[in-house]
Parts: structure tokens; C-alpha cells; sequence
């Protein structure tokens, strides 16, 4: 994708609302508008509804105490997989209006959208508002947009009317909004640096960017001079495409029971290379350094890992697979030990446009496994990101989707998910 040039644009972030509960709601609807906990599976809440919010349960809570004090919650199991689908949702169709979009993280991207794009519809509010209609329209849960000159104040944004918000943050309004919002919010700002700032009298986002800069040099990493810059409307953060900043990217995912089945925990791991390779391709990049490891029950135990250098750069996630096999039983399996996750981790991401074509397609063969990748990626945009899979991904997929259904059984259907169920194919 190409930028935009000098093009004027402001910065759109784009932020889920209690996302992972939100979404397991999404193929619930008896269960909108009450309080939701999700992670049962882990023993501690790992999400919730705003409902739950509301009644005081925190991240972290343990699932006991949860159901000792709030017996009126409904506790839930997570189900990545859906997050996944709609993570990937999300940035294709902001990917369809504009031309640099970042994935962010699961529940968040970032936009450049071009001062045209809003003069089409005659104001920010209608552009931005015609847009968030179709995204929850589409996808079927809200999400909080903030628009901005930067992406520290986009955050800041998106995070004003939460949930179901948007925010079109003009210059006119910034003080007046900086000045409530806790220096600790802003997005970069970690615990530590929040606790050094507060010894500084610093307590708001407006009583930093009033700090001197030279004093801000002079104490702190160029990092958090970045965000002073970025507070004063100064673009210093780029919206990465192609992830220049990041230069990586991991899939990883637990289970339980822990178990030392081979073909398991190969599978297991075939599918997290499915899911990065699935993001490189969404994202036009590649790689050829990617690691991958199993982590084991107990915590005492380090962890088995490889990294592995391919001789070309791809977005197969076969070519992943193949150097895989020849290091799982020689630097990753260990019979004796059992296992509780597993993960992949691809590095020196490059766009594929920048790949030379002699390293990237220089053979017949290769072109036509693009275009097959490529038809892929169009029938599980259609159908969902699960429709389609590698037979040696067939086994975690399976497993999985027993546990879902043994979870669901007391349901009376696993309808309503956003995107359709089609079969397996074998």
C-alpha cells in the first residue's frame, strides 16, 4: 500500500468495547445488557461486560470469588478463535476505505484518513459516524472511534465516551480534554513513569505537556518526549502498515489439560503458524526468521524453543511447517515433560512489494502456490477464518472444537456467530 503523501489526513483508532466479552455475547444475545465474565477455563477473569464492570469484578479476579459474590454473572469460556475472526473483520473492512490501516492488537487498529474522505460526507461526525454504523452493523458489537491529529491523541479519543463512543478531537477541545485525563491513561505511559511524573506534580496529560520540554529531555527516554510531542498535536508516530516499529509478530495459545501427545502439540503449533501467517499475508508482509516453542506445566521448567532462518522469504505457512518438523523431536519435544502452550514468533518482517522477484516468485510453482494462498484468503473472508485449514492443524482444530461444543452443550444451539459454519474439509 502506498501513503498518502502530503495529503492532509487525521488519525482514526478504532478501539473494541469489553471486546472479548462483547464478542461472546455477539453469538449469545440472551445474555446483552447483563453481566458477563469471561475466562472460566483459567480460573480468573480475563474480561467482562461493562455490566460486570459496573458491579466492581476486576481483571484477575479468581472465577470462585466471582461466583461467591456475583452469583447473578454468567461465566464464560474464552473462544480465540472468534476473537480472531473479528480482529480480521475489522481491518478489512477499514482496509476497504483506506489505505494505510494498522493492526494495532486483536480489538484496535489505526487509520490515515485523508481530508477527503471526510469533505465527501460534509463533516467528521457523518463520516466517521457512517462508518462506525457499518463496522458494528457488520460485525454486530460496538466499538469506541476517536479521531485526532495524532495517534497519542487519537487514544485519548476513543477512550472519552466509551463504550459506543466517538470522538472527534479538534484542536479547540484538546486542553480542556487533557486537562481530565490522568497522566496514567495516556497510552505509553507506563506505571513506573506515571508514579516518577506524579513526584514531578505532573497528575494530568495537560500538566505534562505544560512541563518544559528540556526538563522532559533531561529525566526521561526518547520515548516519552515522543508522547509530550504527540499531546501538543505533533505527528511523530506513523500509522505502520506494514509494522516497521514492531519488526514482529507472535500467535500463542494455552490449553488444558497439559499434555506431552506429539501430534498434538505439533498441531497445536501448525495452527498459531496459520494464524501468523495468516496476519502476514492480510498485512502484505513476509518473513524468513521466525521461532517457535512449547511451554511446559510446570513454571520451574524453561521453556522449549527454536529459532529458525528460512532461505527464502515467504507467507506460507507450509515452508514454516517443513523446518518445524525437522527441529520437534531433536530441540523442542521432551517426552518427559508435559506442556501447557504453545507459540510462534516471526521476525524481520519486510513487505512483500520489497521482496526482488528472483527470491520471492522466481518460479512457476511459487506463483501458482500465491494464487492459492490468495484464494484462500477469499473464502475465509467470506466464510471465516476457521472454514479453511491445514490437514496438519486438523487434530488442535478438532480437539478444540469438541471442548467448544462440551462447553456450549448446556445451550441449545452455537448459532448466531458472526460469520457462517460450512464444514470441515478433509
Amino acid at each position: 500500500m502506498k501513503r498518502t503523501g502530503n495529503q492532509e489526513f487525521k488519525i482514526l483508532h478504532v478501539d473494541g468495547d469489553g471486546f472479548f466479552a462483547s464478542c461472546e455475547v455477539s453469538r449469545r444475545p440472551d445474555l446483552k445488557g447483563k453481566p458477563v465474565v469471561v475466562g472460566e477455563e483459567r480460573g480468573i477473569a480475563s474480561a467482562m461486560s461493562y455490566e460486570a464492570k459496573r458491579l466492581g469484578i476486576t481483571r484477575g479476579m479468581p472465577i470462585f470469588k466471582v461466583r461467591q459474590e456475583f452469583p447473578q454473572v454468567t461465566i464464560l469460556s474464552s473462544h480465540f478463535e472468534l476473537y480472531e475472526q473479528f480482529a480480521s473483520a475489522l481491518y478489512s473492512i477499514l482496509a476497504k476505505h483506506f489505505a494505510n490501516v494498522e493492526w494495532y492488537s486483536i480489538d484496535e487498529c489505526f487509520a490515515e484518513v485523508p481530508l477527503s474522505y471526510m469533505e465527501r460526507f460534509g463533516s467528521w461526525e457523518v463520516a466517521i459516524g457512517n462508518l462506525k454504523k457499518e463496522i458494528q452493523g457488520s460485525l454486530g458489537i460496538t466499538y469506541s472511534f476517536g479521531v485526532a491529529d495524532t495517534k497519542v491523541l487519537a487514544k485519548v479519543a476513543s477512550k472519552l465516551n466509551k463504550p459506543d463512543g466517538l470522538t472527534i478531537l479538534r484542536e479547540a477541545d484538546r486542553v480542556e480534554v487533557l486537562a481530565r485525563t490522568p497522566i496514567g491513561s495516556i497510552w505509553g505511559i507506563g506505571y513506573r513513569s506515571a508514579q516518577s511524573l506524579d513526584k514531578l506534580g505532573i497528575k494530568t496529560a495537560l500538566d505534562f505537556i505544560n512541563y518544559p520540554v528540556e526538563r522532559i529531555k533531561s529525566r526521561y527516554a526518547e520515548p516519552i518526549l515522543a508522547i509530550w510531542h504527540e499531546l501538543h498535536g505533533t505527528r511523530l508516530h506513523s500509522v505502520h502498515t506494514s509494522h516497521d516499529a514492531k519488526k514482529s509478530m507472535q500467535a500463542t495459545r494455552s490449553f488444558a489439560p497439559a499434555s506431552n501427545d506429539p501430534e498434538f502439540l505439533f498441531s497445536e503449533l501448525s495452527r498459531n503458524i496459520e494464524i501468523a501467517c495468516r496476519r502476514l499475508r492480510a498485512q502484505g508482509l513476509a518473513t524468513k526468521t521466525f521461532g517457535v516453542f512449547l511451554k511446559p506445566k510446570l513454571k520451574l521448567k524453561a521453556r522449549s524453543s527454536a529459532q529458525i532462518t528460512l532461505p527464502e522469504y515467504t507467507q506460507n505457512p507450509s515452508d514454516l511447517l517443513r523446518a518445524v518438523r525437522e527441529v520437534f523431536t531433536t530441540e523442542l519435544f521432551n517426552e518427559r515433560h508435559l506442556y501447557r502452550a504453545t507459540g510462534v514468533s516471526v521476525f524481520g518482517l519486510v513487505d512483500k512489494e520489497n521482496i526482488p522477484e528472483d527470491l520471492f516468485g522466481k518460479s512457476e510453482a511459487k506463483q501458482d502456490r500465491d494464487s492459492y494462498l490468495l484464494a484462500l484468503d477469499k473464502v475465509s473472508e467470506k466464510c471465516g477464518a476457521g472454514s479453511i485449514f491445514l490437514g496438519s492443524s486438523m487434530r488442535s482444530i478438532t480437539k478444540r472444537s469438541k471442548e467448544f461444543e462440551a462447553r456450549n452443550a448446556k445451550d441449545n444451539y452455537i448459532a448466531n456467530l458472526p460469520l457462517p459454519y460450512m464444514g470441515e474439509v478433509y
